[in-house]
Formats: structure tokens, sequence, C-alpha cells
């Protein structure tokens, strides 16, 4: 069984957005994606240092980027921030597959 085939749930992606000039966000188009969605509790670190608590733990071949957000299911919402248990990329860790041949991106919620 290869990898990809343990990636079942869908997922929907907002890359980090920019400010709109308003002092709000705006968000490109989302994007689904297949993972492997683990709801898990535990603490980490993010990039600054700051603590927190996971709310899951999401696993991917696709190279997402920390403070994008991600939603378990399918949402063409405009903004994650209107959609309930959307939450934002707090923190990744990459590691391949022992023959090297796929990257898996362990993506950290908060």
């Amino acid at each position: 069984m290869s990898y990809n085939a343990l990636l079942q749930t869908t997922a929907t992606y907002w890359a980090v957005g920019t400010p709109d000039g308003f002092g709000g966000v705006k968000y490109a188009t989302p994007a689904t994606l297949l993972c492997r969605w683990e709801d898990k509790t535990e603490t980490y670190q993010d990039t600054e240092g700051e603590e927190f608590i996971s709310s899951a733990i999401i696993y991917t071949t696709t190279q997402l980027l920390e403070n994008g957000w991600l939603y378990r299911g399918s949402s063409v919402a405009a903004n994650p921030q209107d959609v309930n248990d959307a939450f934002r990329i707090r923190r990744i860790e990459r590691t391949q597959t022992p023959d090297g041949s796929i990257v898996i991106h362990k993506n950290i919620l908060g």
C-alpha cells in the first residue's frame, strides 16, 4: 500500500492571507486536498517560541504554509475565520519516507 492511500480525509486549505487595506485580511480561493486528520491535543511551540496546545495534527504530501488555515471537509467560504472548526497552521514539521520518495508534512493546528 502506498502512503497516499492513507490520505482519505478531505480538507479545505486557505493560504496565508494578505492585508485588504481596511484592517482585514483577504484570502485566496480555498483549495481542497486529501490528508490524514488526527484530533490530538499536545503542547508545542510555534516558530516565534509561543507555546500552544494543538487542536489537530494533519498529515499531507502537499506542502502548506504556516499561518494558513485548514478545515476538515469542503468549504467555499472566502474567509476561514468565518468557518466553525477551521484552524490556523501554527507549526509544520517535515519528514521523508525511508526510501526518500515522499515528503510528509505534519501540520499542527492551534
